[in-house]
């Protein structure tokens, strides 16, 4: 069971073993209680599209072709690569420069990116 705000990969289905939201994976070990990567990479998908910070800084820019999860936008992508960088320990304002995004936009993704802790890791 997690906390509130605590990440939580069964909340998006699995497109691995197509597992819905809420149940275990099927082709995981019940006691190991992990669910697929693609599971976790298809909530935390979910979960910048969800959220309105992101909004402001982060607009629609057409279908994700990577991922493929139907109704989702490519801004994710992004969101994603910001949270992994400075989870790496890079600098806000290099990863700003490099996005060319004003230093709020890296912070905002850092604020949603402390919701879902241990992602990056």
């Amino acid at each position: 069971m997690t906390a509130p705000g605590e990440f939580d990969p069964l909340s998006a289905d699995c497109p691995f073993c197509a597992t819905g939201p809420g149940e275990r994976c099927w082709a995981v070990s019940d006691w190991a209680r992990k669910p697929h990567a693609a599971r976790v990479r298809r909530a935390r998908a979910v979960a910048a599209h969800a959220d309105p910070r992101l909004d402001r800084w982060f607009p629609a820019v057409g279908p994700c072709g990577i991922c493929g999860t139907p109704g989702l936008d490519q801004r994710h992508r992004v969101v994603d690569a910001i949270a992994g960088r400075i989870a790496a320990g890079e600098g806000e304002t290099d990863v700003a420069d490099d996005y060319r995004l004003p230093l709020e936009a890296v912070l905002t993704v850092m604020a949603w990116a402390a919701d879902w802790p241990g992602v990056w890791q």
